[in-house]
């Protein structure tokens, strides 16, 4: 959901994390993926 570009409060609504902290464990995402992503969401990367 995170890659997909799903804001992390409403990850956490759906899973029931109370923090970012915990969340963040398993998303996992790596540098690279995190990268992709803020191309795609924002135009100050094109």
């Amino acid at each position: 959901m995170y890659l997909d570009g799903i804001a992390i409060y409403d990850i956490m609504k759906v899973t029931g994390h109370k923090s970012v902290t915990n969340l963040e464990k398993y998303i996992r995402a790596d540098k690279l993926e995190v990268a992709q992503k803020l191309v795609l969401q924002y135009d100050y990367f094109k």
